[in-house]
């Protein structure tokens, strides 16, 4: 997905690594956590980032794993919950932003009883990750 930008002199030129979540990806929808995908891709196609927004469903937990190859940002955004990295859990709540190193396991849970918890990772490329399920 391009934008166009319009405030700058000349012709108009089209920017890469643009998108709205109405072009993001289904990755999975089940009774644990419903998970869309954005992928920021260049003009020619490639993609540089994946933008996944998560709901994750009350009292329910995400697969605790890790990845041997790339870092992760969390922004969580509504619902609270926790999150447990190598072994250190902590709250979470929107507003908060969590870095993961690669290689260190992480693990999240939603504590509320109503409400979904909902979270954006950002990960560099187009990743497989076989851990969701």
């Amino acid at each position: 997905m391009s934008a166009i930008r319009s405030n700058s002199p000349g012709p108009i030129q089209r920017l890469p690594h643009i998108g709205k979540f109405e072009d993001a990806v289904t990755v999975v929808d089940n009774d644990t956590y419903a998970i869309k995908d954005l992928f920021l891709k260049d003009t020619r196609g490639v993609c540089h980032y994946t933008v996944s927004v998560t709901q994750l469903h009350p009292r329910r937990s995400t697969t605790g794993h890790s990845h041997s190859n790339y870092d992760e940002i969390y922004t969580f955004t509504e619902g609270l919950g926790l999150m447990n990295c190598d072994g250190v859990p902590f709250f979470v709540e929107p507003g908060l932003h969590v870095y993961v190193e690669k290689g260190k396991w992480h693990q999240v849970t939603n504590t509320e009883s109503t409400q979904n918890l909902v979270f954006m990772c950002y990960y560099p490329g187009e990743i497989k990750r076989p851990h969701l399920k």
